[in-house]
């Protein structure tokens, strides 16, 4: 990182943006994997390309790299700095995904703050044309049905998730991380809702569910679903 904040300025914004986007996907391969520290450093890598303006292409921000440096400062907790940035920067987006990048980002930071009817309320009202921002909406809206106990309108949600994967065609990876997180949740859902006479198999089968859990793969929702597990009693 001193490197980059001592040198970076020397270099055109061409090749500063690709030392910023080579750090940063370094950082996100090591905070995958469970390295410490390396989430903040791909947060500061955020902010180092949003200053110096090396993330702008022609004037405009990559809503990938939009979603991303959001994703990054909500992982963090960095509320404050996350809401300034979904504000100050929709603008930079092409004003066709515009609408639809602020709803999401905005969503997903009021999930994040457990502020639920008004992340439901933006996910409900924006049109997502983009599969993947399409899936990464319903996995939200999936989160707060299944955290508030909506066990009906969850169970549909699942089966239009699951419908919506068999009927597009999508990169496996993500189509089998989604599939995963369906599935597990599902899964979820059956334990939640046992029957008074069932209840006495609960811990077994939670270890089941566990195991489950912790061998799907890919599955981004892993921590989510172990802490959901964990409060199923």
């Amino acid at each position: 990182m001193n490197l980059i904040n001592t040198h970076l300025h020397l270099f055109p914004k061409i090749e500063a943006r690709d030392i910023l986007i080579y750090a940063n996907n370094y950082c996100i391969q090591m905070n995958n994997i469970g390295k410490d520290g390396y989430a903040r450093k791909s947060f500061d890598i955020n902010k180092i390309g949003i200053k110096s303006g090396a993330f702008l292409e022609k004037g405009f921000l990559s809503r990938f790299t939009y979603k991303n440096i959001v994703t990054v400062g909500i992982r963090l907790k960095e509320y404050k700095w996350t809401e300034k940035f979904i504000k100050d920067y929709i603008g930079f987006l092409e004003e066709k995904y515009q609408q639809s990048s602020l709803s999401y980002n905005k969503a997903y930071l009021e999930y994040e703050r457990k502020n639920y009817d008004a992340a439901i309320k933006l996910l409900q009202k924006a049109d997502y044309d983009d599969l993947l921002l399409n899936l990464a909406a319903k996995n939200i809206l999936m989160k707060i049905y299944f955290e508030l106990n909506y066990i009906e309108p969850l169970e549909y949600l699942i089966g239009s998730i699951l419908a919506l994967l068999k009927r597009k065609k999508l990169d496996l990876i993500y189509k089998n991380n989604y599939i995963n997180i369906a599935k597990l949740t599902k899964r979820l859902i059956t334990l939640k809702t046992m029957t008074a006479s069932q209840r006495s198999y609960l811990k077994k089968k939670k270890e089941i569910a566990k195991k489950f859990i912790e061998e799907s793969k890919p599955c981004s929702e892993k921590k989510w679903l172990l802490e959901q597990l964990e409060k199923i009693n």
